[in-house]
């Protein structure tokens, strides 16, 4: 009996032993693919509409002259249409960045349009949105790309901001040095984004000022239909969400975003400027009625309108709720471009040319 017991407990060792030796051999592998995935070159395209935007670009190039990334292939100017020259007032500064610049005649504000212009033109495996008044400091590139080496799924990426009303160079330097806390959408997705899968409209959150995609599903257009301020970089996210993008929030991928002029209706009467509403009410019904089988979607941007009010042809905002229904019917009878089938489902092309 002994001898048996002695073999039967030989053969568990033995066993232990290979079951172990394997568990190692898979944690190695795992770890070899994850490592991997962090360690692969993403090749990086930038886009930044801009309109008459020299002085804020000259800050913002710095930027990515100070950054130094190798993985940075082309940073796109899309001139909406400037009645400055950019090159002579600034880009000629630059030589040593891989800028291209592309001009379209200016046919009303339209950033979704400039935007495309980068998109289509674009090689990256990863394209960056910023607006043309931010600036970042060291470490924002590799925040965003770190992000997009932990997977291979599709995803957008998106960082928190500062907003500033001061634009000297001592000043913003200041706000560089001291990081990045004043963004409201910390009070929702926490300040780390630790409440993020929590969230169930994260579209809601992402701002085209600071966020990229991968391009491994193609390249997706913004809607041209979204003239104005407002709501087109909610609609972008909302529909690459719906076509099998990640929404991913990287905290520690901020900006300070400029404000001199504000084009920010809220942000203007929260400082006692003139906010005119009007963009921002007809792009909010233009995405309502694009997806009217979304109850949640629904809701939410009626929250959006409740506040609002018709007074002789013009949107004003007097805070009351029951306007709803006569908001959407005015914005409904506004002129605004037809979106395509293009525009609003598919990619521009499928990404075969990116490793």
């Amino acid at each position: 009996m002994n001898h048996l017991r002695a073999t039967s407990e030989a053969c568990l060792n033995l066993s232990s032993i290979r079951v172990s030796r394997r568990a190692r051999q898979a944690a190695l592998r795992i770890s070899a693919m994850e490592s991997s995935l962090l360690n692969r070159p993403l090749r990086v395209s930038v886009v930044i509409p801009t309109y008459n935007g020299s002085h804020h670009l000259a800050r913002l190039l710095k930027c990515f002259r100070e950054s130094g990334s190798a993985d940075i292939i082309e940073i796109f100017i899309c001139d909406d249409g400037s009645t400055e020259d950019l090159f002579k007032a600034v880009l000629h500064q630059y030589p040593d960045l891989p800028i291209v610049h592309l001009r379209q005649e200016r046919s009303g504000e339209c950033a979704a349009k400039a935007r495309n212009m980068g998109i289509m033109a674009s090689r990256g495996d990863v394209i960056l949105f910023l607006d043309q008044d931010v600036v970042f400091s060291q470490g924002f590139l590799e925040s965003h790309l770190h992000r997009h080496r932990q997977t291979k799924r599709a995803q957008l990426v998106f960082g928190f901001r500062q907003r500033l009303p001061i634009a000297s160079e001592s000043y913003v330097s200041a706000h560089l040095q001291v990081g990045f806390a004043d963004d409201h959408r910390r009070g929702v997705l926490g300040a780390n984004a630790e409440r993020m899968s929590e969230c169930e409209t994260p579209w809601y959150y992402v701002y085209s000022c600071n966020c990229s995609i991968s391009t491994s599903l193609g390249r997706f257009l913004f809607d041209e239909s979204f003239v104005g301020w407002g709501n087109e970089d909610l609609e972008y996210a909302y529909r690459l969400g719906r076509s099998g993008f990640e929404l991913v929030c990287a905290p520690e991928a901020s900006v300070i975003h400029i404000d001199e002029g504000l084009r920010d209706p809220f942000d203007n009467e929260s400082r006692n400027q003139p906010a005119d509403f009007t963009s921002f009410v007809i792009n909010t019904v233009r995405f309502l009625a694009k997806y009217p089988d979304d109850g949640l979607l629904t809701s939410t941007l009626r929250a959006d309108l409740s506040g609002f009010s018709i007074v002789n042809g013009k949107c004003i905002r007097d805070r009351d709720a029951n306007q709803v229904a006569r908001v959407i019917d005015w914005a409904l009878q506004q002129s605004y471009a037809p979106a395509t089938a293009s525009v609003l489902s598919q990619p521009v092309r499928q990404n075969s040319d990116v490793c």
